[in-house]
């Protein structure tokens, strides 16, 4: 169920970025360096959280007895995301936004350097 909702969630993000940047450029360009700071944030939230909630289960794994190290592991919150995984999230939607700040910026220069067609 909440893989439902994040996945909806994200498409919907992904849609209304795209929709901004394309329909609405001006505003795309004022606000981009805010969303991309804000990705920033966020991932450093999160990369803080998942180090934290790591590190704390290797400190506290030697005062687990042996035979309940699965039920310890199966306790884990599950907010923990890996490193890596959350790394490659945070690259993806850096290039995605700088990828469709680059297309819009050359259609934008392609409907500039396009000569008026004027009737006479």
């Amino acid at each position: 169920m909440a893989e439902t909702i994040i996945s909806s969630l994200t498409l919907a993000l992904i849609t209304g970025i795209t929709v901004l940047a394309f329909k609405y450029k001006i505003v795309f360009d004022k606000i981009f360096d805010k969303i991309s700071i804000l990705v920033s944030i966020i991932f450093i939230l999160l990369f803080t959280w998942s180090s934290a909630v790591e590190n704390t289960y290797i400190k506290i794994n030697q005062f687990i007895d042996y035979n309940k190290i699965k039920m310890a592991k199966e306790s884990l919150p599950d907010l923990n995301l890996e490193s890596h995984y959350l790394i490659l999230i945070f690259v993806i939607v850096q290039v995605y936004l700088n990828v469709i700040k680059y297309i819009t910026n050359v259609i934008n220069n392609q409907d500039d350097n396009q000569p008026e067609n004027k009737v006479s």
